[in-house]
């Protein structure tokens, strides 16, 4: 299957999070849409039967899927960018922490649990919105629920879809940039001038953008 193109998804009000970050990955190699659908259905079927409350389900997404998920190694994976994208994350059951957070979401929107990608500094996250306790599951630290008071005492904010492709899109850039691999900084500035953000950030992104193509060439 062809992904829907990541234009398309990203023209959406609020697109869902696996065929926006599936569209993501699509950009820069093309990706088998039906392989990843499989993985994240074999993920929400570890949560199927776990009780409809919101600390329940908080717990089961950090034991039964996030824990699932190791850190990358980055002098093993300097030269490439597969924990970055969520098809390689999935496939491998490795990745960066924003990435490892976004696909446990995925698997929790399948069931339809009101969960989503959270952030603070340098810090990513999964809550449930269903909560009044602020308690978070941690990627870092391999799937535990924590206080994130225990944890960071930086303002913890949601993460919509278009800002999760935009950290998503920053984390490729950086990388690509760290290997000079130039053609990957332009799909990824370009992917990035094309989200829907404020007119005076798009001029920023629309300068950015320039001036790597102006590097490429």
């Amino acid at each position: 299957m062809t992904p829907v193109p990541f234009a398309h998804q990203i023209a959406m009000a609020e697109p869902a999070v696996e065929p926006l970050l599936v569209a993501l990955a699509d950009a820069f190699s093309p990706v088998d849409d039906a392989a990843v659908h499989d993985h994240v259905g074999r993920l929400a079927e570890r949560l199927r039967h776990v009780a409809p409350d919101p600390a329940a389900q908080l717990a089961a997404l950090g034991s039964r899927v996030v824990a699932g998920f190791r850190r990358p190694n980055r002098r093993v994976l300097a030269g490439d960018l597969d924990d970055l994208l969520l098809p390689t994350v999935l496939q491998g059951r490795r990745g960066d922490e924003l990435l490892v957070a976004a696909a446990a979401v995925a698997a929790a929107h399948r069931l339809g649990w009101d969960v989503g990608v959270l952030c603070a500094e340098d810090r990513v996250f999964v809550g449930h919105d269903g909560l009044e306790e602020p308690l978070v599951v941690s990627p870092r630290d391999r799937g535990r629920l924590l206080d994130v008071r225990d944890v960071t005492g930086a303002d913890v904010f949601w993460v919509e879809p278009h800002g999760l492709a935009d950290r998503v899109l920053e984390r490729v850039a950086e990388r690509a940039r760290d290997l000079g691999l130039h053609h990957v900084a332009l799909r990824a500035a370009e992917l990035a001038l094309a989200l829907p953000v404020e007119p005076r950030e798009h001029l920023v992104r629309a300068v950015a953008l320039a001036r790597v193509r102006a590097r490429f060439n």
